[in-house]
């Protein structure tokens, strides 16, 4: 037999006209029964199972829990917190379960349509994060951070703080929340106003202070060797605080039975005769003043000033201070006195804005250029403007 007539190729034979192979006689069972093409869609079937078995598993599987919402405990009046982001994108439902049929003979896999859909998420699953806690107390659970109001601070009205409005006196202007002012109610003003210059001075004072808001402070300093305070801290420009400001001024020049100030002449009782009250000032009251004399206590004045937290100071003397230290004859160098005026600023208002504005009023002699160049000088110093005023022309 040769190699075209092999078993592994059978003879053909015409049968009925036409041309038949016959098979080999040692063919083997498994090529007989088609084998070949059955071990084919055999593999081709199971990879295709598998692949479907482990798709099943991955999404019968239930997903890794993360948190529905990270609320935070709030605290104050709000306490609220925002929606983690990408917590709520991994809110899904889970994937529901599948069934896997084979049909046909041919054993193609028909799938269900399976996809996942993400969870409608409702405005209420959408806000509870948002989670407002009691007033003043409050928990959450999660990490989220709350926020909560409390005190805070801004511009407006305050003793020392804020951009204020604009203050006049004198034709002064300058800008502040918290107003005093410093009035010089020694002996040589009242020699030096006279009754027109201290009418004037009055009618100004007055008009200064009922021009304030309602919502501005303010406060008055009077004076000579030691001083009188209008209140123990200044107050709101109130109907009835400017009132009782008005009457306050009304007893110095010489209008009643006190000399330059009450506190010289009823020490610390803290109210006169005829029941108008007043806080003491005396040297012995500022640890860097204390045994000190003198008088036209600026020094005294502004210090006290400061302690009020004064956002504006308005200045107003015919001279300059006489302060003379515990033990010596001669008065404090007059730079020395503005060196010791601006430490103590620093040191009771921490260098907060301020503005010091100085009026001189006219006095002749050599006391009178003296109060002139202290003032023009104190001013500078805190970055303010000086004028002097003649009280024929006020």
């Amino acid at each position: 037999m040769d190699a075209q007539h092999s078993p592994e190729h059978p003879e053909p034979v015409v049968q009925d006209g036409h041309i038949a192979y016959i098979p080999a006689e040692k063919e083997g069972y498994w090529r007989k029964m088609g084998g070949g093409s059955l071990t084919i869609s055999i593999v081709v079937h199971a990879v295709i199972i598998l692949a479907a078995l482990l798709w099943y598993i991955q999404g019968a599987m239930p997903p890794k829990e993360e948190p529905d919402f990270l609320a935070g405990g709030g605290g104050g009046s709000s306490g609220n917190t925002k929606v983690n982001e990408k917590m709520r994108r991994k809110m899904v439902q889970r994937t529901p379960s599948v069934r896997i049929a084979a049909s046909g003979v041919g054993g193609s896999i028909v799938l269900p349509d399976t996809n996942s859909s993400v969870m409608d998420l409702s405005k209420a699953a959408q806000t509870s994060g948002r989670m407002s806690g009691t007033p003043g107390t409050g928990s959450g659970f999660g990490g989220g951070s709350g926020s909560g109001t409390g005190i805070g601070s801004g511009s407006g009205f305050g003793p020392g703080k804020g951009p204020g409005f604009t203050a006049r006196f004198l034709g002064m202007e300058t800008s502040g929340n918290n107003i005093i002012f410093c009035i010089d109610t020694s002996g040589s003003m009242g020699a030096n106003l006279k009754a027109e210059g201290i009418a004037a001075v009055r009618r100004e004072l007055n008009k200064a202070i009922e021009s304030l808001p309602a919502t501005a402070y303010f406060n008055l300093i009077c004076f000579g060797q030691n001083g009188d305070i209008f209140k123990p801290k200044s107050v709101t420009a109130s109907t009835e605080s400017k009132q009782e400001a008005i009457a306050f001024m009304k007893g110095y020049f010489g209008g009643s039975d006190f000399g330059r100030t009450r506190t010289e002449r009823y020490g610390k009782e803290g109210k006169d005769k005829e029941g108008i009250s007043y806080v003491p000032l005396l040297p012995d009251d500022v640890k860097e003043l204390v045994g000190t004399g003198g008088g036209s206590r600026i020094d005294l004045a502004m210090v006290a000033a400061f302690e009020r937290e004064a956002s504006t100071i308005f200045v107003l003397s015919d001279g300059a201070p006489g302060t003379v230290k515990q033990g010596e004859s001669t008065p404090m160098d007059k730079g020395d006195l503005i060196d010791l005026i601006h430490e103590k600023y620093k040191v009771l208002l921490k260098e907060r804005p301020l503005t010091v504005s100085t009026i001189s009023v006219e006095a002749a002699g050599a006391e009178g250029l003296e109060g002139v160049d202290f003032l023009r000088k104190l001013a500078r110093k805190f970055g303010g403007k000086h004028k002097e005023v003649k009280p024929a022309k006020l």
